[in-house]
């Protein structure tokens, strides 16, 4: 007996990945249900949580469907997401400005409905530097 397997997908954006003291960070995030009988998830929550080292920009939530009925935390009630048609989140924050010294933070997205749950986060370098190796084939 075949049955059909249902995937949620969030993808968590960021630019800069390295961003100092006072500087602006955005974020995009993708959600995406995938159901081979194009079913649809229902209840969909999205939370991002920031860390304490970022300071959520108010007002800069994007969103493409759904109600933004928090911004600290950040939440967006979808309601029923469609099978393959993508829900898209972005949203704005400032690294705030007593963090000084090199930190690596994790920024979570966490994704609940009917049925389910997933977290998946980005990571970010604050106060660091970004680096390019090169790569020699032969």
């Amino acid at each position: 007996v075949y049955k059909r397997q249902q995937i949620m997908n969030a993808t968590l954006a960021a630019a800069p990945a390295a961003p100092a003291a006072n500087d602006q960070v955005d974020f995009q995030a993708t959600i995406t249900y995938e159901d081979p009988g194009f079913g649809s998830a229902t209840n969909l929550v999205v939370t991002a949580t920031l860390p304490a080292e970022l300071t959520y920009l108010p007002g800069s939530a994007l969103v493409n469907g759904g109600t933004i009925v928090s911004e600290d935390p950040l939440v967006v009630e979808i309601g029923t997401l469609l099978s393959w048609l993508p829900f898209s989140l972005a949203y704005s924050a400032t690294v705030n400005g007593n963090v000084t010294e090199p930190a690596s933070i994790q920024v979570p997205l966490d994704v609940r409905w009917d049925g389910g749950s997933l977290t998946t986060a980005r990571t970010l370098i604050l106060n660091g530097e970004t680096s390019y190796f090169p790569l020699l084939l032969r």
